[in-house]
Order: C-alpha cells, then sequence, then structure tokens
C-alpha cells in the first residue's frame, strides 16, 4: 500500500493541488492552515496538526487522512504541535498542555499546566517509549533561545523533568524527540541545531552530531535518522550504523520544514510545511 495513493486521493477529495509523477516526485497535500507536526499509523493513517492563527486560541485543528479520505479529527485547540498515539488515543502538544484525542474526537487533557515541575513555556514534540513513558519537550523561549526542558510522565499523569541546561548545557531549545534507538531518548535542539541523546537508565548525556539549523522533527528510515530544520528549510539524514557519519543533505527548499515522520514502509518521510501550508512526502532513496 503506498502512501502516495493515500495522499493522492485525499488531496484531491479535499479540493488541493497535487503532483505526483513517475521519477518519483513527492506527492503533495495542500491547503492545510500551518501544519506543525504529522504522524503515520501502521495502519497508513495520517494525523496532522494544524496550527491555525499563531497565538490564537480554539482555531487549532487534528486533520485525519484515512483510506483516502481527509477529514477534521479535533477541533477547538489552541497551537497544538507534536502527536503521539497510544492504545487507540491520540496525545497533543498544545501551547501548556498536553491534551488526549479520544477515537470520537472528544478532546480533554492530560496534563494541565499544574501538572509539571516547573512552568511549561512552549510544549513542543512528544514520544512513547516500549513501557508507555511519554516524553516531552518544552522549546522554552522559541525566540532568544534557552530555558528548555525535557519531561517524563508516567501513564497516571506524574510528571518529571529529566533534562535542562542546570543538568547539561546541551539542553537549550529542546524540539523533536524519538525514542526509536532503544534505551535512548534522542533529542535535536532548535537553538542549537545538536542532537544528543539521552541514556534513559540513567540519564546520561551524549552528543551524536550537529549542523541541523533550527532543528525541529526527527524520523527514521531504513538505518538512517531524518531531521528536519525548521529555520533553513531543510531535511536532513544521519547514517546511525557509522560512528563517524555526517549530516547528509536530503532536500532543501521548504517553507518552515516542521515536525516530521515516516511511513510505515521506510519509502516516505513527510515533512509539514508550517508556512507552506502542506504536506509533503520526499521519498527515501
Amino acid at each position: 500500500m503506498r502512501i502516495a495513493r493515500h495522499l493522492l486521493a485525499a488531496a484531491l477529495l479535499a479540493g488541493a493541488a497535487t503532483t505526483a509523477s513517475a521519477d518519483p516526485a513527492p506527492a503533495t497535500v495542500n491547503d492545510l492552515r500551518m501544519p506543525e507536526s504529522v504522524l503515520v499509523l501502521r495502519d497508513g493513517t495520517i494525523f496532522i496538526s494544524e496550527i491555525g492563527e499563531f497565538g490564537k486560541d480554539g482555531d487549532g485543528t487534528i486533520v485525519r487522512i484515512k483510506d483516502g479520505v481527509r477529514s477534521v479529527y479535533a477541533s477547538g485547540l489552541n497551537d497544538p504541535k507534536g502527536l503521539a498515539e497510544r492504545g487507540g488515543i491520540l496525545y497533543v502538544a498544545d501551547k501548556d498542555h498536553v491534551m488526549m484525542v479520544k477515537p470520537d474526537g472528544t478532546v480533554k487533557p492530560f496534563l494541565t499546566p499544574e501538572q509539571f515541575p516547573r512552568k511549561p513555556q512552549f510544549l513542543n514534540d512528544l514520544a512513547f517509549d516500549m513501557n508507555t513513558i511519554l516524553y516531552i519537550s518544552d522549546s522554552g523561549d522559541i525566540q532568544k533561545g534557552g530555558g528548555g526542558a525535557v519531561f517524563r510522565a508516567t501513564p497516571d499523569a506524574r510528571v518529571h523533568v529529566i533534562a535542562d541546561a542546570s543538568m547539561n548545557p546541551m539542553v537549550q531549545s529542546p524540539n523533536g524527540l524519538s525514542t526509536v534507538v532503544k534505551g535512548y531518548l534522542l533529542v535535536v535542539d532548535f537553538a542549537t541545531g545538536e542532537l544528543y541523546r539521552i541514556r534513559l537508565r540513567d540519564f546520561l548525556f551524549e552528543k551524536v552530531a550537529d549542523g541541523f539549523g533550527g532543528g525541529d522533527g526527527i524520523a527514521m528510515a531504513g538505518t538512517s535518522l531524518y531531521i528536519s530544520d525548521w529555520k533553513g528549510g531543510k531535511l536532513w539524514s544521519l547514517d546511525i550504523t557509522a560512528p563517524s557519519a555526517k549530516p547528509k543533505l536530503v532536500k532543501e527548499g521548504f517553507a518552515a520544514s516542521a515536525d516530521i515522520d515516516a511511513t510505515p514502509d521506510g519509502d516516505w518521510i513527510l515533512v509539514p510545511e508550517m508556512k507552506g501550508g502542506r504536506l509533503v512526502a520526499v521519498p527515501v532513496n
């Protein structure tokens, strides 16, 4: 089941312009309202968070593309960003809350600001590990950089800080998160463009690579990590099987490439263009 077919059908049903060719050129879903994050489930269902007007409460939505049909899955959010799914429930980083969206579209809080050990400033990305622990990035002062943190939330909504500048100076404005490497949390920093990992058994920090500009999203396909650069409008790859590997530029020219995901077959990286109002599927070589 090729993801390009689903994107093509969804875009046509939505009345959006789409491109597809045998090169193969990426399929595109247009007419999105400031898309920030994309999440692809194993069955090919795609969720996209739409911020709407940045800073305007209540106009944020979650779009679902399922079996070629595009619909609004949830509405009434503020500035929804990172997405994660567990047990049929969608979790959304929404300003200073983490919200839950049930299969019927009902939205309710999972974490409120009062449940965090320090006041969240700019909650950004989400990632679950195999033990159903939810990791949450707070990018802090997104304009000046700094003041960010990474939180750990248990299923019963107990929250702890596992990373901030007091623990390691690498932690400035953590953005993209990934638990794809067993036993580690991968973090890319929006302020520094550094990729580092945190060993989850003892929270030891280790720098992996740098040069990712305004690092935003992390996805895995094959043996490579893919990392988006929001500020530079770029998509990078990094072969994690080669210790001395350097980041490789995959594609550039995006209008603010935000929080990415890979399709289940590993053939495509889906890139939300936040300022371009579209979702682009980039083929994995």
